[in-house]
């Protein structure tokens, strides 16, 4: 990409959008329960978002804005004081890998320290050479209440930016595909 004085143009990071889920199932009535109606219990297990590219598909960007490491060298901060973060530009190939989440009491989340609900994956962002993007999914480890369970794996076509709710009765699921080798 360049300019029109022929500069390069720094590339922000890629377009991403937000994915969201809830779910539930229905469970036998608890040992100690008084009646024999069925209980919904929330769900527990592992998602997998592989992104439908050729195995070591990259993208090759121009004047990507990419983060300086830290040096790894002690320096005294100046009160009141917080330098900026040094940045470069270079034209950069980008490869998007597969992330793992999990259905963390029946909500979709991220998993990290304070397993953050909902997940960010890369957008179809033109900038990086990408018409359309599919991601597959696939459950793993689900628990159903006591019992373990199996969600059906599926696929979603990835808007550039905004929001996709995988329970969404009306969200489009396409055939999952395994990835390729």
């Amino acid at each position: 990409m360049t300019a029109a004085g022929g500069g390069k143009v720094k590339l922000a990071a890629p377009a991403t959008f937000t994915v969201s889920g809830d779910w539930l199932c229905v469970d036998d009535a608890a040992l100690s329960a008084t009646s024999s109606d069925p209980q919904l219990q929330t769900v527990y297990g592992l998602i997998l978002f592989t992104p439908r590219l050729l195995r070591g598909h990259v993208s090759y960007t121009a004047g990507f804005s990419i983060p300086e490491p830290t040096p790894s060298i002690s320096v005294v901060p100046v009160p009141d004081s917080t330098p900026p973060t040094p940045v470069r530009v270079a034209d950069t190939g980008i490869s998007l890998v597969p992330r793992q989440a999990r259905i963390w009491a029946g909500r979709l989340a991220t998993i990290d320290v304070v397993d953050s609900l909902d997940v960010v994956l890369v957008g179809a962002d033109p900038k990086l050479g990408l018409d359309g993007l599919i991601y597959d999914v696939v459950f793993t480890q689900i628990q159903f209440g006591r019992s373990a369970g199996v969600l059906a794996p599926f696929a979603f076509e990835a808007p550039t930016v905004g929001k996709v709710c995988l329970t969404d009765p009306s969200l489009p699921r396409l055939p999952w595909m395994k990835p390729q080798l």
